[in-house]
């Protein structure tokens, strides 16, 4: 079993398994300060429709060889902020899960999920996790989901680096101090899950 995970800044990852390609909530670089975004891939996903996040026209997509995605993926609904989708509308995590192994995409999660969500979210191996505050949960709110889900990995996301990011989120620096497990910071864009999956915050490089 090996499945591929891309950072290519702020929310948008790419999953690859089998000779397939998921992209996840590409944006319109215009939006967020990083460089004009490209991909291709088989299948598109996005968590809302804000362009940062459902920019469409950066993926080309293509007929996979291998013929059928890996991926199953489940949707469960929450909310874009802390007043039920009031001022910024609704959200879709998107559970991707194949061998196994269950990866969860919680786009621009902005609450904590009440008791309903959290029973139909159920739990995962890896989640990509935004952490940066503002427009999303902040990175206490974060790793409370990440215990609430008992996700063994983590990739934070939507968060501001040095060079690239939204003006207004926090870099991760809040979140990894508040790490209930071991931090590796990678000079890589990309994580390779083999075998058992770790129990870790996996820091990942955003190479342009």
């Amino acid at each position: 079993m090996s499945i591929k995970i891309t950072w290519h800044g702020h929310a948008c990852f790419t999953l690859e398994k089998d000779g397939f390609t998921v992209a996840i909530d590409p944006y319109n670089h215009a939006m967020v300060r990083y460089p004009v975004l490209k991909l291709t891939a088989n299948e598109v996903y996005a968590s809302h429709n804000h362009d940062d996040h459902n920019y469409f026209e950066a993926v080309e997509l293509v007929t996979a060889k291998s013929g059928k995605s890996p991926f199953t993926v489940r949707k469960v609904e929450n909310y874009h902020d802390h007043e039920e989708g009031a001022k910024r509308g609704k959200n879709i995590i998107h559970i991707f899960e194949s061998d196994g192994i269950s990866i969860a995409h919680m786009g621009d999660t902005g609450n904590l999920l009440n008791e309903s969500q959290l029973e139909e979210f159920g739990s995962c191996d890896v989640i990509l996790l935004p952490v940066g505050g503002f427009y999303t949960v902040d990175a206490a709110e974060a790793m409370q989901i990440a215990k609430k889900v008992s996700a063994k990995l983590i990739i934070p996301m939507h968060y501001r680096t040095e060079k690239y990011g939204l003006e207004k989120v926090d870099s991760v620096d809040g979140f990894l101090e508040l790490a209930d497990r071991p931090v590796e910071i990678y000079n890589t864009d990309t994580f390779i899950l083999e075998g058992e999956v770790p129990r870790l915050v996996a820091v990942l490089e955003f190479s342009e």
